[in-house]
């Protein structure tokens, strides 16, 4: 499965669908979204960019479970952050709005074709 970028604001509306979906791994927004941004306004090499600011989704493996019980197949990810957050955040992903997302290749083309 291939790392996928999103900015922040699709990265709450996963975080939502994992929450309605009653997924084990999710992110408390408010705490993240703050604790993201003071680190990265300390930092000179990384910009924040508000709701804007991508971050990679990098799967880590298919879980096919939620509070011990098993359940439809969703992908596990690490939210990567450029380090900025220090420890390993996971967010479960549903499958079909895995696979809907932007790959970090798209992305480098696209990046490319404003360039």
């Amino acid at each position: 499965m291939e790392t996928k970028i999103v900015n922040l604001r699709t990265l709450k509306e996963i975080n939502n669908a994992s929450i309605n979906e009653d997924l084990n791994r999710n992110l408390n927004w408010k705490f993240f979204q703050t604790d993201l941004m003071s680190e990265m306004n300390e930092r000179t090499d990384v910009c924040w960019r508000g709701m804007k600011t991508n971050v990679a989704l990098i799967p880590l493996m298919i879980h096919e479970h939620k509070s011990g019980v098993k359940c439809e197949p969703h992908v596990r990810c690490q939210v990567f952050t450029d380090n900025c957050l220090k420890g390993l955040i996971t967010l479960d992903v549903p499958m079909d709005l895995f696979h809907s997302l932007i790959g970090v290749e798209t992305y480098r083309e696209k990046l490319r074709e404003v360039a």
